[in-house]
């Protein structure tokens, strides 16, 4: 368990980091950062993406660890961030982070989106320094 609070505050850092007018905007309609990760990190994604997308994760995971699962948090999170800042209730947020995932994002764009994305590097160095 102490892994996953570990993982949820670096996933919660580098949200905050990134994207501070989205946090924000969550934050002003009572969205914590919690109802997020918790979820996603500890079930790794699955009801949360297609069949074929908890699959990628599954074996991503498999293969580099934990650090994928957090980086695909960003990178979910950077698909649906437009949706969300047009929301205006906390049940639009809940909404669109717990169903639109499943719709919007694909293996190939995940795949793709990861290999070309440097903004959501995550480091064993950003793991340690939370502990």
């Amino acid at each position: 368990m102490l892994g996953i609070l570990v993982d949820q505050k670096v996933f919660e850092v580098l949200l905050i980091e990134r994207y501070p007018k989205l946090v924000e905007h969550m934050r002003k309609y009572n969205y914590l950062l919690d109802l997020i990760c918790l979820e996603w990190l500890v079930t790794l994604f699955l009801n949360s993406l297609n069949p074929e997308t908890e699959l990628f994760v599954l074996t991503a995971f498999l293969l580099k660890g934990q650090k994928i699962i957090i980086k695909i948090a960003l990178l979910i999170i950077d698909c649906l961030k437009d949706d969300v800042m047009k929301a205006t209730a906390f049940d639009q947020i809940y909404f669109i982070i717990a169903k639109n995932p499943s719709t919007v994002i694909e293996p190939s764009m995940l795949c793709k989106r990861l290999r070309d994305s440097k903004k959501h590097k995550v480091t064993n160095s950003m793991l340690n320094g939370i502990r």
